[in-house]
């Protein structure tokens, strides 16, 4: 059991990796519009890469719950980040949530 699991979790792991680098200018550009004054390149190399693979785990993976990926990207900010990671990967991550799912309700996904 315990070697199925880990399987499944290394393929979701390459499926995030994959996603975010089939569509990096997307997701980079996401992240900058959602990060109000925050450039890409001056935010901690975990925060960016947190936020990196959230973004693209939410727009790439519609069987995981926006909840979820919200929740695990924090949970790892603030385990592995600085003193207010976890805020603010939240906030970007929870701000694009709400507009990603308001235009894909209305039929204009971004």
């Amino acid at each position: 059991e315990e070697a199925k699991l880990l399987a499944e979790i290394e393929h979701f792991g390459r499926r995030l990796v994959d996603s975010y680098f089939r569509d990096a200018d997307r997701v980079d550009k996401l992240i900058t519009r959602y990060s109000h004054e925050w450039a890409l390149d001056r935010m901690p190399g975990i925060d960016r890469n947190l936020l990196r693979l959230a973004v693209a785990e939410l727009l790439h993976c519609p069987d995981v719950p926006t909840s979820a990926a919200i929740n695990e990207a924090v949970e790892l900010a603030k385990e592995y980040g600085g003193a207010e990671s976890g805020k603010f990967i939240n906030g970007i991550l929870g701000a694009f949530a709400r507009d990603h799912e308001a235009k894909a309700s209305s039929g204009r996904a971004q």
